[in-house]
């Protein structure tokens, strides 16, 4: 049991002893980066009193400007990455919700396009206001055919041999609904 307790013993007063001087490191690391900055802006201060423009100078007011104008956050943790997050503008058009997988949007390619006849080549375009996995669906030679893919906007270009279209939504990736902004239709 004392060997144990030795050992113990050993054993903390070394990580107590890496600890404190990891800790040393540390601070005499940010006490050097401190003095490094404050020497660099008292340099520029100093240079900018004496009036010796250099060239680089009406960029960097420049830049400074633009800082000046940008939005800056008015809360600081996590509020502040919440916030400093990238958000696109949600797309807001609805031709129809999805709700649910595979209950589909049916309808004619004609709804989209003038003068399509059964067996003309078409590039049909399909947006969603998410990036969902989706699949098109139509008659191809007597047969039904779907294609799947993944995205904000699908586009297929092929030979349906009727006017009957189906967009289905196969998954959701979490979300409780997606929307189907757009559809169009091009005779090739």
């Amino acid at each position: 049991m004392k060997h144990i307790a030795r050992f113990w013993g050993s054993m903390l007063a070394k990580r107590t002893l890496s600890m404190v001087l990891c800790l040393a490191l540390a601070v005499t690391s940010g006490g050097v980066c401190i003095a490094s900055t404050n020497s660099l802006v008292q340099e520029t201060k100093a240079a900018k009193e004496e009036g010796g423009q250099t060239e680089s100078e009406p960029e960097t007011e420049a830049v400074l400007e633009e800082t000046k104008k940008a939005p800056q956050p008015e809360k600081f943790g996590e509020e502040m990455l919440e916030n400093d997050e990238t958000f696109e503008e949600e797309d807001t058009r609805c031709l129809h919700e999805f709700t649910a997988l595979w209950v589909g949007y049916e309808c004619k390619l004609t709804d989209y396009v003038d003068g399509y006849e059964p067996g003309d080549e078409v590039r049909i375009t399909a947006s969603f206001n998410k990036a969902v996995t989706s699949q098109i669906g139509l008659y191809i030679d007597g047969a039904w055919n779907s294609f799947r893919g993944e995205g904000k906007k699908r586009n297929i270009t092929l030979v349906p041999d009727s006017d009957y279209l189906n967009i289905q939504i196969s998954a959701l990736k979490g979300m409780s609904s997606v929307n189907l902004t757009e559809i169009s239709v091009e005779i090739v």
